[in-house]
């Protein structure tokens, strides 16, 4: 995944451990990470972590920072991150269109995609971005003129967002009941919230589900300097 090199400098220098993160990879934990490289965690930590070109860094769940420093590091320590790939959130999931039993439903959120617990300096020559919201759902049912009823269920697109790579949003679905075309929600791009379900005619929406949010770019905003903001999508918590 990535090239190491950690050494214990003089006496109340500091570990230094520098990484360069040179393959995909999900729910980067720089703490973690060091621990594992040999740090005792006692020790003032010197880090920093270099995020290759064309290199995505994502997450597995909207629940989880694509990256994180982790927390309770020693004093003296310091963190640095260069990014030159991307650091991305993971994609929120379009809401299913219900059934007669239950409404459609709203879009999921897109997931963070950068934490900062401890002081960081980032130099972002890349993207750092929350995943998109998901599309909301859209069900009806209707009658036509003799009767018979129809139903429309649609999910909701999908949001743009990280694993190992970087997913583009995707559409919501349409279709035509008598004369009126029904939709569900688009997706949102990175940091963008997913759009709503809708009708041609106000009247005929029936059940239509939100947009999720979309994820933040940044948490723990206060611990971060910036070197460089290159390319950021979602809000700077």
């Amino acid at each position: 995944m990535s090239g190491m090199m950690q050494m214990l400098l003089g006496s109340g220098a500091g570990y230094v451990f520098k990484e360069t993160v040179s393959a995909s990879t999900q729910n980067y934990n720089l703490k973690a990470r060091a621990l594992a490289a040999g740090w005792d965690g006692v020790t003032p930590l010197v880090a920093e972590i270099t995020v290759a070109g064309g290199i995505v860094i994502g997450s597995a769940s909207t629940a989880s920072y694509a990256f994180d420093t982790g927390s309770g590091f020693p004093a003296g320590s310091t963190l640095a991150l260069v990014n030159n790939g991307s650091i991305v959130g993971a994609r929120g999931a379009g809401g299913i269109g219900g059934d007669v039993s239950s409404s459609a439903r709203n879009g999921g959120s897109g997931g963070p995609a950068l934490r900062a617990q401890s002081l960081l300096e980032i130099t972002n020559r890349g993207v750092i971005g929350g995943g998109g919201g998901g599309g909301g759902g859209h069900y009806l049912v209707n009658y036509d003129p003799e009767g018979t009823s129809y139903h429309v269920t649609l999910g909701g697109g999908t949001g743009a967002g990280g694993g190992t790579s970087v997913a583009a949003a995707t559409g919501g679905g349409s279709t035509v009941q008598n004369g009126y075309t029904f939709y569900s929600g688009s997706g949102g791009g990175l940091g963008v919230g997913g759009g709503a379900g809708y009708a041609s005619a106000s009247w005929a929406a029936g059940s239509v589900g939100a947009g999720g949010a979309g994820g933040a770019c940044t948490g723990g905003g206060a611990n971060i300097t910036w070197l460089a903001t290159g390319t950021r999508y979602g809000t700077l918590g």
